[in-house]
């Protein structure tokens, strides 16, 4: 009858299946999660909204009503991240803003909104520790993504280099290899442009 071990149990469960891409048994457990996150202290109650918010954006596949419904999810975790009672509940969770508002642009790119992902990712660059560098490379490469759906190259390889340098010293490769394909996107909409031959240089030399 304990309902935060539940939430966080269900919780924990619904991540799993996600990362394991089982989506309808994720959102399964994170809709359950909800119903006992509601009646859990903070920390773990903002984690519930946002595992929600995060699967049912996956889950909804041009759906906009489900598209609503995840962002909706978003706002609320959002709300408990800046405003709620973060003191430890033992549960080891924490619900920050960036982490928040950085899985939030991410579905706005996947919903086409790239304005709106932009405007997210400047709400977490506001508030990301110094020492996050984890969470900065998904930052910059959500940038990336949002800059390079519209084309606007400048921007994009601005941030694919800043993201580039974080990578190779976290050797981390799987990310690279999402970042060199933003690259070769780059590549293709402007070949000639100076930002995107530096690019070039770059990615030449690089190792992991």
């Amino acid at each position: 009858m304990n309902v935060e071990l539940l939430a966080a149990s269900l919780q924990r469960r619904a991540r799993v299946y996600m990362r394991d891409g089982s989506y309808e048994q994720a959102w399964e457990s994170a809709r359950e999660a909800l119903k006992y996150g509601d009646l859990s202290r903070d920390p773990i109650k903002g984690k519930c909204y946002q595992i929600a918010g995060e699967i049912t954006g996956y889950m909804a596949n041009g759906q906009p009503a489900m598209q609503q419904q995840s962002l909706e999810y978003f706002d609320k975790a959002a709300s408990i991240a800046q405003h709620g009672d973060h003191r430890p509940d033992g549960s080891f969770f924490k619900t920050d803003v960036p982490s928040v508002y950085i899985e939030k642009a991410e579905l706005l790119i996947r919903f086409g909104r790239y304005r709106d992902a932009l405007t997210a990712l400047g709400v977490a660059r506001r508030r990301l520790p110094a020492e996050q560098n984890r969470w900065k490379v998904n930052l910059l490469m959500a940038e990336a993504t949002a800059y390079t759906a519209q084309k606007k190259v400048g921007p994009a390889s601005y941030a694919i280099k800043e993201a580039h340098d974080l990578i190779v010293s976290m050797q981390l490769p799987k990310k690279l290899e999402r970042l060199q394909a933003l690259y070769h996107q780059l590549q293709e909409i402007a070949p000639e442009q100076e930002s995107v031959q530096e690019l070039h240089a770059l990615f030449s030399t690089t190792t992991l």
